[in-house]
């Protein structure tokens, strides 16, 4: 929307980052690996289970921009500009 890619500009926004429940990080032999839409990038990199399982996950994370902007931007975010 910053860059005025999609016309018409919508009228509305919804802001998602109070909604409980999208901001987790989860890794079990049982379900696998889970990430919640508002996982910041930084935890994906320094969660230790992703590190040892999903080796090309958290090399993505690690290249994904700097520390700074890993810090504030989310799995869901990136995926949906993506």
């Amino acid at each position: 929307m910053k860059q005025r890619a999609i016309e018409p500009v919508p009228k509305h926004l919804i802001n998602i980052k109070k909604i409980p429940g999208l901001q987790y990080l989860q890794a079990d032999t049982q379900n696998g690996l889970r990430l919640g839409a508002l996982t910041k990038i930084q935890e994906i990199k320094s969660f230790l289970p992703i590190r040892h399982r999903f080796p090309g996950l958290n090399q993505a994370a690690g290249i994904l921009s700097t520390p700074q902007v890993r810090n504030i931007a989310t799995i869901g975010g990136n995926l949906c500009n993506a």
